[in-house]
């Protein structure tokens, strides 16, 4: 103690020494603590709820390969387990990249950071990293056909399509499960749904008519892989098509599609007038069958004897069995072929027994017993054979043309009509007012059949001419009827008889050398065809419109005429189907005018409509009331 204490024993260098000594002590005791390890959790999924995270609704990516890095070192990696992640443990702390060795799921796009760094600090706190994906939709596609020649490749013209069949797309849920999705084939019976979202799914397939999809049935299961498309192709046996007998049979609320020709065209069964919906008829060598609604504008397009395929669900109707509903609009299309259907002839105990119940009937001979009263467009009509048996003729209202006053109690009258039904109690439904004629009365139905208006041969105010058509049952004379266009009339000053089935000639010249070749039976003087359109108004002596046409300047062109195809259907406008361009010719020259003048017009169908009702007594009715 005694050297300790002297001072004298230490020396400059000595004291150093120990500042030394007692500088490094205090250093180590200062040291930063080595830390603790850290644990790295990496998640790899696709995002398909675009929350950020990985959630029951994700799928998660597994056997997806990790790599970490420590500076460009890698120092460790492995897979993705099946809830698409995997923990990296016991780490150093320090800084690490972390990248997706793995290949990325077809049609997935990473839309997180591409290489993130992951920090494991010295108090060893876990860290998780995401790898999150997005999947780019893929699409599902394909044919439902029946193959003809078994190669089971679609070769239009030998295979057979199944168009407006629907297909549903249902999830997978091990079952199958709601529906998705939904779309109709087209007409070569192709299908798509676009922008699915990659995953397993069912797809099935509507079973109409008499098809049949073979033992896999109507549904196929199928995967759709981002940003690809699955094709799935689905053969059938049988005929998608049935016939209007077998539709008829068919229980409610299924599917049908048949083919066949229009009875009763849109705008007619209309019910008030005048109608956003019609209900057309449609008839095949077994059956007819309403189809309900048809918009009553389409009424140029589902004309009588038009042929169409109908596609929707079998209803009921106060008992009247139909294709179609309001909440189920049946799929129609226009098919070529198309006929005008003749009448069926029934008795009246034929007709209440309903056998051809939805088939154009004719019932003859019966009498008016009772016109149903009150102020509606439609109405009954109680009518009675000649021995007694009761009939009701259902009047739809103002389309048909038909009122109270078409009737005449004690009157007998030949009835053409739909047979059909309200709640068991049979009727028919006439469509036109020519479908109700006076039993044995021969009645003259005069109609404008043709008319030139631009001849080429001769000048205008020479060759142009009207023709008239008596397509009815008895003569007629037109002595003091008028024939009158927009700016003129002229008056058939003369005896002038056309006989049942006959024609006559109105030209606006009576000199064949003048008039390029016509053989005229009366020559007017004031009236003069526009070609920019014009309207031609025939009119009887009490001044009733007989008959009116409408045409526009396409009817105009250089010496051609234009005649009526069936001379009981409507005729009013010459844009519509029932007015064709005439192709015969006649008169002299090397290019004659193309017409008919005085004779039958080019592709004449013979007209299947009764005779209309008789006015006042006489011999003649009006077959359309066109005033306007």
């Amino acid at each position: 103690m005694a050297i300790l204490s002297s001072p004298q024993l230490f020396t400059r260098g000595s004291y150093l020494a120990v500042a030394l000594l007692l500088a490094l002590a205090a250093c180590e005791e200062a040291a930063a603590p080595e830390g603790r390890a850290g644990d790295l959790t990496v998640a790899a999924y696709i995002d398909n709820d675009a929350s950020g995270s990985l959630t029951a609704g994700d799928t998660p990516i597994s056997s997806f390969e990790i790599a970490l890095f420590d500076g460009g070192v890698e120092v460790a990696s492995a897979p993705t387990g099946a809830d698409g992640r995997v923990t990296f443990s016991d780490l150093e702390p320090g800084s690490y990249r972390v990248e997706p060795a793995g290949q990325a799921p077809p049609g997935a796009t990473l839309t997180s950071n591409p290489a993130p760094s992951a920090v494991i600090d010295f108090r060893g706190r876990p860290v998780s990293i995401d790898f999150r994906y997005t999947m780019f939709p893929g699409v599902v596609t394909g044919r439902v056909f029946r193959d003809e020649n078994g190669n089971e490749t679609f070769e239009q013209g030998t295979d057979v399509p199944g168009p407006g069949l629907w297909v549903f797309l249902r999830a997978d849920t091990g079952a199958i499960g709601a529906k998705l999705d939904s779309v109709r084939t087209d007409s070569l019976g192709a299908y798509r749904f676009g922008l699915v979202a990659p995953g397993d799914y069912y797809l099935e397939f509507e079973r109409l008519g008499a098809i049949n999809y073979g033992a896999s049935g109507s549904t196929r299961q199928i995967t759709v892989v981002g940003a690809a498309t699955a094709t799935q192709n689905v053969l059938y046996t049988g005929s998608i098509f049935v016939t209007i007998a077998e539709a008829r049979a068919t229980p409610a609320d299924t599917t049908v599609a048949v083919i066949g020709d229009i009875t009763v065209p849109a705008g007619v069964f209309n019910g008030a007038n005048p109608g956003a919906n019609s209900e057309i008829w449609v008839q095949d060598s077994t059956g007819g069958i309403a189809v309900f609604p048809v918009p009553t504008a389409d009424s140029a397009i589902y004309r009588l004897g038009v042929r169409i395929e109908a596609v929707g669900p079998i209803t009921l109707f106060s008992g009247q069995k139909q294709i179609g509903r309001t909440a189920a609009v049946p799929t129609i299309r226009v098919r070529t072929g198309g006929a005008t259907v003749a009448p069926k002839p029934n008795t009246v105990p034929e007709a209440r027994a309903l056998t051809d119940e939805g088939e154009l009937i004719v019932v003859s001979r019966l009498t008016v017993a009772a016109v149903g009263g009150g102020t509606s467009n439609a109405f009954n009509v109680t009518m009675l054979s000649d021995v007694g048996d009761t009939l009701v003729v259902r009047v739809n209202g103002l389309a048909t043309g038909l009122t109270r006053a078409s009737f005449t109690i004690g009157e007998r009258y030949n009835v053409t009509g739909i047979l059909t039904q309200f709640n068991g109690t049979a009727q028919v439904k006439p469509r036109f007012a020519t479908d109700v004629a006076r039993a044995d009365t021969p009645v003259a139905r005069v109609i404008i059949n043709e008319f030139m208006a631009n001849p080429a041969v001769a000048s205008d105010a020479n060759g142009e001419y009207i023709e008239l058509h008596n397509w009815g049952t008895a003569d007629a004379n037109l002595q003091n009827w008028t024939i009158q266009d927009n700016a003129a009339t002229d008056t058939i000053d003369v005896s002038l008889v056309i006989p049942a089935g006959g024609y006559v000639l109105l030209a606006i010249n009576g000199d064949p050398v003048l008039n390029g070749g016509l053989d005229e039976d009366f020559v007017y003087q004031r009236l003069a065809l526009a070609q920019a359109g014009d309207r031609i108004v025939l009119k009887d002596p009490t001044g009733a419109v007989v008959d009116s046409v409408n045409y526009a300047s396409a009817h105009s062109g250089s010496g051609t005429a234009w005649g009526v195809l069936d001379p009981s259907a409507e005729n009013l406008d010459v844009a519509g189907g029932n007015w064709q361009a005439q192709t015969s010719t006649f008169g002299p020259g090397a290019t004659p005018d193309r017409g008919t003048p005085g004779s039958q017009n080019d592709n004449y169908i013979t007209p299947t409509q009764p005779s209309p009702l008789v006015r006042g007594g006489d011999n003649l009715a009006p077959l359309r009331l066109k005033q306007r």
